[in-house]
Formats: structure tokens, C-alpha cells, sequence
């Protein structure tokens, strides 16, 4: 997560948002003689996911290992970096794969805004993206990742008013309207600044 403080009556959620949202996520599956691993990533880095007790996860051979072969302890802190140093690469290498995939999706989505902006069912005016996502209208929100517009939202009418986030009761309007629209059953994709399609730090395509 980037280093950001903000204190609010509400949490922060875009940055969790962008790196939990499924428009990069792939997995990737690490087999060798004497283990199986499973892996969950997305352009930020990769997680192993537990797997099912039934499947095997080493082989008959490294069950065999008897107590000689025990490691020692500076042995253990060189395989400990090894294995860091591998995760680190798999994950640069399995995004290469994997990015072509998620700009493809995401330029998609651009050019499904473009074409319901000219048909009057998007918007980017920041007013009224929320009064639309107060009455659920939202179906895709593209939310700029690095902007922030402090400021207030009532969450009934979708009303805001701006003012300064050094006000412990202010957050950021654009994660207050990404949570509405997905309290209301909307998606929300959060978008690379040189990828938005708005100027306005957000981009909504309606459902109505």
C-alpha cells in the first residue's frame, strides 16, 4: 500500500480497492520435485493461497528425509532469501504475461464510457456521478488511483460539499462514491492516472 493518512468518520478504501480489484488477478501454479505451491498475484506482487488438505504438496521422495538432513540455521536463512528472491521474480515475469490481458480490459471499459457518454448514460462531473450513485444508478465507476478531492458526501441524497482533509470528519469524495456504488451492487475499477479517460478523477457508466 502507498504510505497515506487520513483521518475520517469513514474508512479509506481505494488503495485496498485497487489492489484487490479483479481486473489484474491471475495465479500461478509452482511445481517441483519436492513441492507444490500455488500462488495468487496481481501486478503488486504475489500471495501463496492454502491449498486443499487432499492435495499433495511434497513428493514421496522429501517425505522420506530423515533427521540428518535437517537444515541448519544459516542454511535456512539462505533458502528463506532464495525463496524471496524467486516470488519477487515470478511475479515480474507472471505480470508480463498477465498486463496485455488488463489493458485490454481496461481499454475496453475506456471505449464502453466513450460510447455511452455520446448516448447521455455517463458522466464525469463529479455532482452528479454521486446524486447518481445515491439512487443506484452506477453500473461501472472508473476512479482515478492517485487523486484525492477532499470533501463530504451524504450518503442518502449523494449531496457532497468540498473542504480540507486536515478535517478529521473529511475523506476523499471519489472513495466515498466507489463505496456507494458498490454498496449499491456497482462496479468499481481503479484506474492508472495516465488510463483515465475524465479529468475529473472519476468516470461512470449508467445503468439507466
Amino acid at each position: 500500500m502507498p504510505d497515506l493518512a487520513i483521518v475520517a468518520d469513514r474508512f479509506h478504501l481505494k488503495p485496498l480497492l485497487r489492489t484487490l480489484q479483479s481486473a489484474g488477478d491471475y495465479q500461478v501454479l509452482s511445481l517441483s520435485r519436492d513441492s507444490v505451491t500455488l500462488y495468487e498475484g496481481n501486478r503488486y506482487g504475489l500471495m501463496p493461497v492454502e491449498l486443499h488438505p487432499a492435495v499433495p504438496q511434497v513428493s514421496a521422495d522429501a517425505l522420506r528425509t530423515d533427521n540428518s538432513n535437517i537444515l541448519d540455521s544459516d542454511a535456512e536463512k539462505f533458502l528463506r532469501a532464495l525463496d524471496r528472491g524467486l516470488i519477487e521474480e515470478l511475479s515480474k515475469r507472471a505480470w508480463q504475461l498477465v498486463e496485455p490481458l488488463y489493458l485490454e480490459r481496461l481499454a475496453g471499459l475506456v471505449d464502453t464510457f466513450g460510447a455511452a457518454q455520446a448516448r447521455g448514460e455517463a458522466e464525469s462531473d463529479l455532482a452528479g456521478v454521486a446524486r447518481a450513485a445515491g439512487e443506484g444508478r452506477v453500473a461501472t465507476l472508473l476512479v482515478e488511483a492517485e487523486k484525492h478531492i477532499p470533501g463530504r458526501m451524504d450518503r442518502q441524497t449523494g449531496r457532497i460539499e468540498f473542504d480540507e482533509l486536515a478535517n478529521p470528519e473529511i475523506d476523499d469524495l471519489l472513495d466515498d462514491v466507489a463505496e456507494l456504488v458498490m454498496k449499491n451492487g456497482g462496479e468499481v475499477v481503479v484506474v492508472p492516472t495516465d488510463r483515465m479517460p475524465t479529468k475529473s478523477g472519476l468516470a461512470a457508466i449508467y445503468r439507466y
